[in-house]
């Protein structure tokens, strides 16, 4: 028997049922952050569609958390840098009218 070398990949994306699991938000205020910029995410569709397969950023998740932590331990303690971090991404019009896992050409659509 050989030894078996299994690397494991951190998540870096997320599918939005999978958000929700991970982060513990619910599936609106996801979509609301995500609309606001404070959570990053993109849009994969066929050219022309309207519905497509929206993934959501692991790390955006983690910093907004954070953020949300430190602020709540020490009011004082949210930096310039973690409200910029929060603050920075321009707004997304909300698309949650559905998710489809067939396309063969896709458009990106992000906000980060």
């Amino acid at each position: 028997m050989g030894i078996s070398n299994v690397t494991t990949l951190p998540v870096r994306w997320l599918r939005v049922p999978a958000a929700c699991r991970y982060s513990g938000l619910s599936r609106s205020l996801l979509y609301r952050l995500i609309g606001e910029g404070k959570i990053k995410s993109v849009a994969l569709r066929d050219k022309g569609k309207l519905q497509g397969i929206r993934l959501i950023s692991a790390e955006s998740i983690d910093h907004l958390l954070e953020s949300i932590a430190n602020a709540e331990g020490n009011p004082a303690s949210q930096t310039a840098s973690a409200k910029a971090e929060t603050e920075k991404a321009p707004e997304q019009p909300e698309s949650n009218s559905g998710e489809d896992d067939s396309f063969s050409e896709f458009e990106w659509e992000g906000n980060g």
